[in-house]
């Protein structure tokens, strides 16, 4: 079997520099399975299409520079707008400045307040409850008493006053 390529020599002379293009295709045909396509545009063709390329690029630039002028003078329009609302914005923020103020102020006094009253109240728990224990404690030395006293009166004899115990010098024995 001969080679694909008809003569070398052929497409050497007639198309020098094709060649390596023309292998590159066959080759990425062959490989996608698909036919190969090599246009050529005649000179005509390649000009109309440089000069349509060129007014393209000289309209793009055109309307860019008219967008660009665009969106300066609307950045102009901005900016004095800006200045010319910013001591009407300048007030706008010194009212929402005193209201915060004002409600801060309020929720900094119903904080002590606040803080005030548990603060009261867990004193008066405190004390309520110190109360308690001294009571509870001085009822337990009462009673102690009471029974110390009970327990001498029978061991010694009642005494005569009934509050005063003075005990003998000479127990009975």
């Amino acid at each position: 079997m001969g080679s694909i390529w008809p003569s070398a020599c052929f497409w050497q002379v007639k198309f020098k520099g094709l060649l390596a293009l023309v292998r590159a295709y066959y080759f990425k045909a062959r490989r996608t399975g698909s036919c190969p396509k090599f246009n050529r545009l005649a000179d005509a063709e390649s000009k109309h299409r440089a000069k349509t390329s060129k007014r393209a690029d000289a309209i793009h630039h055109v309307r860019h520079r008219a967008a660009l002028d665009a969106a300066a003078e609307y950045g102009n329009i901005l900016e004095d707008l800006y200045h010319r609302n910013l001591s009407c914005r300048s007030e706008k923020m010194r009212g929402f400045n005193q209201i915060r103020q004002s409600r801060e102020s309020v929720c900094r006094s119903i904080r002590v307040k606040s803080t005030d009253m548990s603060m009261r109240r867990r004193e008066s728990q405190q004390r309520a409850r110190t109360l308690s224990l001294e009571a509870d404690c001085n009822r337990d030395q009462r009673l102690e008493l009471e029974e110390l006293h009970r327990h001498l009166w029978d061991i010694c004899g009642c005494p005569a006053d009934s509050e005063h115990f003075f005990p003998l010098l000479h127990p009975r024995g």
